[in-house]
């Protein structure tokens, strides 16, 4: 019983040629498999179904009731109305007509009352009325 040693000689750039096919069949194997697979249903949060018609919420800003009534599509946010029940919001507050304005601007044009630009002043007040609106928005949600 004689022990031959067997010695390979390999050159250089024949391993690096190996080893980067290697790679690339690796890659490709996997490109397929993630090409092929079957995907989940993506589905899609931007759009809400609504029940049509005018809901509202009541809201007490610094003493004074006010209420918040949107109108609303099967689809859309259509109008934000905010009736003051009594004529001190305009004294206690007189900023609060920039504040609603500019709230129902956003939530018309988003569609939403989440990422609402507020001036660091008016955040309470954005952050109540914002509340109010969806408060009269889940009502109509199906």
């Amino acid at each position: 019983m004689e022990n031959n040693p067997k010695i390979f000689v390999f050159q250089l750039k024949e391993l690096i040629y190996t080893i980067i096919f290697v790679i690339l069949a690796i890659c490709l194997i996997l490109l397929l498999v993630f090409m092929f697979l079957p995907k989940e249903e993506e589905t899609d949060t931007t759009t809400t179904t609504y029940t049509s018609g005018t809901y509202s919420s009541h809201v007490i800003f610094n003493s004074v009731p006010m209420e918040v009534s949107v109108k609303l599509d099967s689809n859309h946010i259509n109008a934000i109305d905010f009736i003051p029940l009594s004529e001190d919001i305009t004294t206690t507050s007189p900023l609060m007509q920039n504040c609603i304005d500019n709230i129902e601007k956003q939530v018309l044009f988003n569609q939403s009352t989440l990422n609402l630009n507020s001036y660091e002043e008016n955040q309470y007040t954005y952050a109540i009325l914002a509340h109010a609106i969806d408060t009269a928005i889940n009502k109509a949600t199906r």
